[in-house]
């Protein structure tokens, strides 16, 4: 979605995942934030082991390498429900469900996003393996 929005504007400046530059910094900078603050609950509770998810990592290690989790290359950063003929298949004004144009992919398992919003089923479930399973994009926290 923001693809879409900002796009055209003055915040356009993509990293190499083809992701807006500034809006990953804003989310980097969150997170970092996050840690410190659980950082203080963990020196009060001594005794609590705290753990942070990366999701932001995963996403973008996702669009990355999006064969290595079962996505399509061509579709990694494209909705499964959304507006055809736009770069992303995301038009804010029209939105998945919203009326007869706006169809599904036919493999919805493919894709990262699910209508410019959300993630797809898959993208979650592959998610949760690589947390619950792999143990991979966990990180404790340290007081």
């Amino acid at each position: 979605m923001l693809l879409t929005i900002a796009s055209e504007g003055s915040y356009n400046a993509t990293d190499n995942f083809g992701c807006l530059k500034e809006y990953n910094e804003v989310a980097d900078f969150m997170n970092k934030e996050v840690e410190r603050s659980l950082s203080d609950v963990k020196k009060l509770l001594e005794d609590t082991n705290i753990m942070v998810v990366d999701l932001n990592r995963f996403h973008l290690d996702a669009i990355d390498s999006p064969a290595n989790y079962g996505f399509n290359e061509s579709e990694k950063i494209k909705a499964c429900c959304g507006y055809e003929g736009t770069p992303f298949n995301f038009n804010p004004l029209v939105t998945c469900g919203q009326n007869s144009e706006i169809k599904a992919c036919s493999k919805p398992g493919e894709y990262i996003c699910w209508d410019g919003l959300h993630f797809t089923d898959a993208f979650n479930q592959i998610f949760v393996e690589e947390v619950m399973e792999k143990m991979h994009y966990l990180k404790p926290v340290i007081a």
